[in-house]
């Protein structure tokens, strides 16, 4: 995450979802790749860009959250652990009276809490619920924990020398990783992990909005305990302790540690980083989520799109997640890219043509002849992206349907056309030579 970007970090979720907040989400029963309002029942499909700071001096969260809710926000992702921010960090933590730490001033103490934190967290959290605004807050960050430098570990109270703490950790002039993850031969270590899961559990949980990630952009420790271990952990302690109000878990990494989770079922959600990697191939998005349907689990592509400034491609990238079957996550995008634009295109889209794409699934192959990918209910529905015009082929069922073009850079329908369909595929040619969005739905007489 680039700071320097936090006064356009929000996200737009594109869902079905009113304000203010009318429940916590949970996985959708007739479809665990997207999510359902526990009291309206409503379907949620999220599709945003970047998130939300309560835990640094510099950054008002209040005008934050009114420009998110300004923008009709309805997700947002929270960024609290900010080694790189120095003395403008606010930590979860008190000091102690021991001077001499790296990152400044007197050593934290993990055995006491920083009220201050705590105040802006619920706060922050209670402000987002009231308005309607679902937030995923991070309980670990890899990106903070290396390489050794002034930004990173040096900065974080993790470090042992940061602490009075005795955690069982490297000093901050080494790499946080991957001794961070061996709780289970760090007893200090564990015990104050476990306690601050437990706290940020019991300050937040209030707030119906709230969704747990076990970690920010895992990276180069490609044993999956560490993660799992802390996701039974946040689900047995909410169940204990608060057993009207489950909560969503989401895990987030570059590694092919990633591929456990899928049958962990602590874990609700994958998140997929991608950092830069799909910019060279968007296709690649494709590929892997469409490939991982059969494992039934919501996958958020999570934080692509660093530095991007083309609108093309970052269009292109979004609706290629979307008919491929996933949520996605835009991070640090630059603002001619239009991020904003993009996920509320998306998001009208969803709304003007009611697909219902919780009885969809992700079928590439019935695009027959030119690029395209595809989310069909056969027989009953099809949304499909075409990244270029010209004419498609696509395989669609018999039956009587109904279709229109949807610009997916200026938004808005055209070109409805009514035809009855008997056999073999289906020509369309595009309204012009730039991406398109087509929807096909089988009319109310057939």
């Amino acid at each position: 995450m680039k700071v320097r970007h936090i006064w356009m970090c929000v996200l737009m979720a594109v869902c079905w979802a009113g304000s203010p907040a009318l429940g916590y989400l949970k996985v959708h029963p007739e479809n665990p790749h997207y999510f359902q309002e526990t009291k309206t029942g409503k379907a949620v499909m999220l599709a945003g860009c970047a998130g939300l700071v309560p835990s640094a001096y510099k950054y008002n969260y209040v005008h934050h959250l009114n420009e998110m809710i300004s923008g009709g926000v309805t997700y947002g992702r929270v960024w609290h652990f900010l080694p790189w921010e120095g003395k403008n960090a606010i930590w979860p933590w008190g000091r102690s009276d021991v001077p001499g730490a790296p990152m400044g001033g007197c050593k934290i103490d993990m055995n006491t809490w920083n009220p201050v934190y705590w105040h802006r967290m619920r706060d922050s959290m209670s402000r987002a619920d009231k308005a309607g605004i679902y937030m995923e807050i991070h309980l670990f960050d890899r990106c903070g924990m290396s390489p050794p430098d002034a930004h990173r570990y040096k900065g974080n109270p993790w470090a042992s020398d940061n602490n009075v703490n005795n955690l069982e950790t490297p000093t901050s002039d080494k790499d946080g990783t991957p001794e961070f993850y061996m709780y289970a031969t760090k007893p200090n270590l564990r015990a104050q992990q476990e306690r601050y899961v437990k706290k940020m559990i019991d300050e937040t949980i209030s707030c119906s909005n709230i969704i747990y990630e076990i970690e920010n952009e895992h990276w180069q420790y490609d044993n999956p305990d560490f993660a799992s271990h802390y996701a039974q952990f946040v689900k047995e302690h909410i169940a204990k302790n608060y057993p009207k109000s489950p909560r969503l878990v989401s895990y987030s990494s570059l590694q092919d540690d990633l591929e456990a989770f899928y049958k962990i079922p602590w874990v609700d959600i994958v998140n997929r980083h991608y950092g830069n990697e799909c910019e060279r191939n968007p296709a690649t998005l494709n590929d892997y989520i469409e490939r991982r349907w059969k494992l039934n689990k919501a996958i958020n592509i999570d934080e692509f799109a660093n530095g991007v400034v083309d609108p093309d491609l970052l269009r292109k990238m979004c609706w290629i997640i979307i008919t491929s079957g996933g949520n996605f996550h835009i991070e640090d995008a630059e603002e001619p890219s239009n991020p904003f634009g993009i996920c509320g295109n998306i998001r009208k889209f969803n709304e003007g043509s009611n697909w219902n794409f919780i009885r969809s699934a992700p079928n590439k192959k019935l695009v027959t002849s030119g690029e395209g990918y595809c989310m069909a209910q056969p027989g009953v529905e099809y949304v499909l992206y075409f990244p270029a015009g010209g004419e498609k082929s696509v395989a669609v069922s018999p039956g009587k349907y109904k279709s229109m073009w949807w610009n997916p850079t200026k938004s808005g329908f055209s070109g409805e056309e009514t035809f009855l369909h008997n056999y073999g595929d289906r020509k369309f040619t595009a309204p012009d030579a730039n991406d398109w969005v087509l929807h096909i739905k089988k009319t109310s007489n057939s």
